[in-house]
């Protein structure tokens, strides 16, 4: 589940709010979606955008503004699973470290040739 971190919570803070479309059994963003990450219309999104997004959706998240996340926060936009996934030091919340290190981590992940550049599949 935790692997589909930042598609959940980048689906979950977008508006309108778009649907996954599903291949293989695999979430993917839609085209709507690629394109609201997608801010310097470029027809990629690089790793600064998506750390930019990153950045602020902690920040939409974090409603009492005091830097981590609650499990009454973050179970807006993730599952209790992912919750417990992200929360590598298992205090009960989720770091902006540790939530932007998953991220980035998956953002590495879905950069299959290592460009620094998410196409749209």
């Amino acid at each position: 589940m935790k692997k589909y971190l930042p598609l959940t919570i980048a689906l979950a803070l977008s508006a309108p709010v778009l649907a996954f479309a599903q291949e293989g059994g695999a979430q993917m963003m839609t085209q709507e979606h690629f394109e609201q990450l997608d801010t310097d219309k470029s027809g990629s999104v690089s790793r600064a955008e998506y750390q930019t997004f990153m950045e602020g959706a902690f920040t939409k998240i974090d409603t009492d503004g005091n830097g981590v996340l609650t499990q009454t926060e973050a179970i807006t936009v993730l599952t209790p699973e992912q919750i417990s996934s992200v929360d590598t030091n298992k205090d009960g919340q989720i770091s902006r470290e540790e939530f932007m290190t998953q991220v980035m981590s998956d953002f590495s992940r879905h950069d299959r040739n290592g460009d620094g550049q998410l196409q749209h599949p």
